[in-house]
């Protein structure tokens, strides 16, 4: 919606309230509703958000990168995730943009510092972000100059490693790069045959009496690749049949999936990437949320790589321990399944005995299968979280670890206080204190255990009731370790919240839109989601001292835009001026050179003569 369908407002409360006096007097423009948002609600939004982060000791920041199609300039989005204590609540919220060209590691430190001004980098817990190797390169960056910045016991940034959702999402990619399989390129193809094309799909209809059609498929879209594959499947045979018997004209795509559909093993390969997807989904699907599950996380990672690793590893070479399972050799056969033994999936395996092959050829197939579970899974053992200690440690603070697993629970809480302290996020007064309240509510005595209990049943083992409003109905007298629970509950457990983001960026974008309008219009709509809706946002004295102040705002920033303007074509004008004169100034040293020269040669021709005359 363009700021322009605001014209008619004035009129339209007229005629709903024709015996308003308020409804008389209303009027509300383009240029009105501009300066409203930007010089009046942003800033309104964006200084009570500052004024939460001052009361945080602590927050993390989570960034991501997208390509802006209306400024056509790369937007980082920087999104700060904190402990609101009036609310005793994890919040995830928006807080800036920052636009840039080339990104490098530099150039995205430099956006990132400015970006997040004014608040301090030493309060900074810890940065999430994916994974391209340019973002490691940056946290590493980030690391120095935030250590440089500090005093010798300084706070330090704690890594927690990258995005999971990325490492997963981006694992199932590298396993099937690295045996060759191009389905992506193939589910994508039999997508566009039918895209925007009546006829085709007509024709379609006509041949084989179906009325579904190919989804579209977005390799980004992680919950949408079962879908995708189950249609894929479905109306492989018919497509196949459809392309046979049309007549239309063979487009390079129609061509593509036409020889791809003559790979015998075509489907079995759809029906395996299925599967694959299948064991990835669940993982997927409970971190697209803004709700604190970092304790989740190593347990859930954990699984995951056991899924995957049960499928071609023996049952009697698979570990218990997180440390002794992201040690396992895949490539020792020793270690390894048979072949035969592989887990393909029952579709697959069905499917597989259909095919009219060699058992040779069957072979290479299971081998690629293998293949792509070994890569998969050694891709998210080399990229996930799970190998930082923080990780781990944070898994004491899952419910079900204290409750069933207690002794384990203690052990891993010593590795989270180790972590926090030695980052000097804790003192070594909090950390001893929290140690033995942790001890004392993991005792079977203790009154709490029931409350763990209960949570567990009634959440079945996570999720209904989050975690922060669990703990600050059960913590708040025990000083010290609440103090590390609210501290632990802010780590990030993927980038999902920011991923989000660019969706709700594409629904602001209109043509013609201004850097500055889409920051404002972002922290507009990120100030009324921390209040749910719309109808619980609170018409403060303060909210209306701002939009009454916003006409006095837009008027200063016209003239500042003016002023600099000006400045800046002086500026250009001046920069101009002293190219012409460098221009000038080479030109006249060019001269004095062919001058002296020329004197140069002169002189050695006198002096030739005066050498003959003398002969």
């Amino acid at each position: 919606m363009s700021l322009h369908s605001t014209a008619d407002l004035g009129e339209i409360f007229r005629s709903m309230f024709p015996d308003s006096g308020i409804a008389s007097k209303f009027s509300m423009g383009e240029t009105k509703c501009s300066y409203v948002i930007n010089h009046g609600l942003a800033p309104y939004f964006d200084q009570l958000l500052k004024e939460r982060l001052s009361e945080c000791k602590d927050y993390v920041v989570s960034f991501d990168e997208s390509i802006n199609k209306i400024v056509q300039r790369g937007q980082m989005d920087l999104f700060v995730r904190y402990f609101d204590v009036n609310r005793n609540k994890v919040c995830t919220q928006y807080y800036n943009s920052v636009f840039l060209g080339n990104a490098s590691a530099e150039n995205l430190l430099h956006s990132f510092t400015s970006g997040i001004q004014p608040m301090s980098l030493n309060k900074i817990l810890s940065i999430s972000m994916d994974g391209p190797n340019v973002n490691l390169s940056f946290l590493k960056k980030l690391d120095e100059k935030i250590r440089e910045e500090s005093e010798p016991d300084g706070k330090i940034l704690v890594n927690t490693g990258v995005c999971g959702l990325y490492v997963v999402n981006g694992a199932i990619r590298t396993g099937l790069n690295s045996v060759g399989w191009d389905v992506p390129t193939f589910l994508r193809d039999i997508y566009f045959i039918f895209n925007e094309s009546p006829a085709r799909r007509a024709d379609f209809t006509s041949v084989t009496g179906r009325k579904e059609f190919p989804r579209k498929y977005c390799t980004t879209r992680w919950l949408e690749n079962v879908p995708f594959l189950e249609r894929a499947l479905l109306l492989f045979d018919d497509v196949k049949k459809f392309i046979e018997n049309t007549k239309a004209v063979k487009t390079k795509t129609l061509l593509n999936v036409r020889d791809q559909s003559k790979d015998k093993f075509m489907k079995c390969k759809l029906s395996f990437f299925k599967s694959l997807s299948n064991d990835c989904e669940p993982f997927l699907k409970k971190y697209q949320t803004a709700s604190p599950l970092a304790p989740y996380l190593s347990s859930d990672l954990k699984n995951l790589i056991e899924t995957l690793m049960q499928r071609f590893v023996k049952s009697n070479k698979m570990p218990a321990t997180v440390k002794k399972l992201l040690a396992v050799d895949l490539h020792c056969a020793e270690n390894l399944r048979e072949l035969k033994n592989i887990d393909l999936g029952f579709q697959t395996k069905k499917l597989l005995r259909e095919v009219v092959s060699t058992d040779r050829e069957v072979l290479e197939f299971k081998k690629d299968c293998q293949k792509i579970l070994t890569r998969m899974t050694e891709k998210i053992r080399e990229r996930s979280p799970l190998k930082y200690p923080v990780v781990q440690g944070l898994s004491s603070l899952d419910p079900k670890i204290i409750h069933k697993q207690p002794e384990q629970g203690k052990i891993r809480f010593d590795i989270l206080l180790d972590v926090l302290y030695s980052h000097n996020r804790i003192t070594e007064t909090v950390a001893q204190r929290a140690k033995t309240q942790y001890s004392g509510i993991c005792d079977a005595q203790c009154g709490l255990q029931k409350k763990f209990c209960e949570f567990l049943e009634e959440n079945n083992v996570e999720s209904s009731q989050c975690l922060d409003e669990f703990y600050s109905s059960i913590l708040l007298e025990y000083q010290e370790l609440w103090e590390v629970v609210k501290l632990c509950l802010i780590f990030s457990h993927g980038n999902a919240t920011v991923e989000s983001g660019f969706s709700i960026n594409k629904s602001l974008l209109v043509e013609n839109l201004q850097e500055e309008s889409v920051i404002a219009q972002r922290k507009v709509y990120d100030g009324i989601k921390y209040y749910e809706t719309i109808h619980k946002v609170p018409l403060t004295q303060k909210m209306l001292s701002y939009v009454r102040n916003s006409r006095r705002r837009y008027s200063e920033h016209l003239d500042n835009a003016k002023r600099n303007k000006k400045e800046e074509g002086g500026t250009i004008q001046k920069r101009q001026l002293q190219n012409e004169i460098k221009k000038l100034e080479k030109r006249r040293k060019i001269l004095r050179l062919e001058k002296q020269h020329e004197e140069e040669t002169i002189s050695a021709q006198i002096n030739l003569l005066h050498k003959k005359i003398l002969d």
